[in-house]
Order: C-alpha cells, then structure tokens, then sequence
C-alpha cells in the first residue's frame, strides 16, 4: 500500500490528511510509516488532519518501510464429540450402595 496524501485547501490553516500511521523518530526531524525500526512516537493515525505546515516540517522517510506481516488465522479444532460417539461407561463402576436409614448425628458445639 503506498502512501497517498491529500491537501486540503482552506482560508485558515491547509490541512493534510494521511491514509496510514506514521511515526516520529527519536530526534523528531523524520516521519516514518509503521513497521520501521526507527518509529518512536505515534504522530498521527488513518484518517487524521495535520497542518501542512507542522508535516512539512518532517521529513518523509518512506524508503523504510516493511510490509506487515499478515497474521494466518488458526485452523478450528476438530471436534471429537462430533466423529466418535461417547463411550458407555455404565458397567466399568461399581454399582452405588444404598445409605441406611439411620438418624444423622449431631455433632455438639464447644463452649
């Protein structure tokens, strides 16, 4: 994607709108795009109006630009409920014992 700036033309101050993300560098003379190893402080964003003036004070260093590297989505997990069907579990556990019914104790409280 290269980058495209626009000026706008108005009475008061000229604007320029920017179509990507660029940078300061750590001594503030050179706007670069993001990616580059130089970028330290965010200068403006997509979409953003700057003074021409305030951009033209920068110098434009377009040449270091990487290309972002576009992050694959992972593949769904298969689901193994779906293909194999659930194992019947009845007759590997013992059979439950019935609970006498014999009065619960109480347990007394200390004092």
């Amino acid at each position: 994607m290269a980058l495209t700036i626009t000026r706008l033309t108005t009475p008061a101050k000229p604007k320029v709108t920017v179509n990507e993300r660029l940078y300061r560098t750590a001594d503030n003379k050179r706007l670069v795009g993001e990616g580059h190893l130089d970028a330290a402080f965010l200068f403006c964003t997509p979409g953003d109006e700057v003074d021409a003036a305030e951009f033209d004070s920068f110098e434009l260093d377009e040449a270091g630009v990487e290309p972002m590297a576009e992050e694959k989505a992972e593949p769904q997990p298969e689901d193994k409920a779906v293909k194999a069907p659930p194992e019947d579990k009845a007759g590997i556990f013992a059979p439950e014992t019935k609970r006498e019914d014999k009065p619960a104790k109480r347990k007394r409280r200390k004092r």
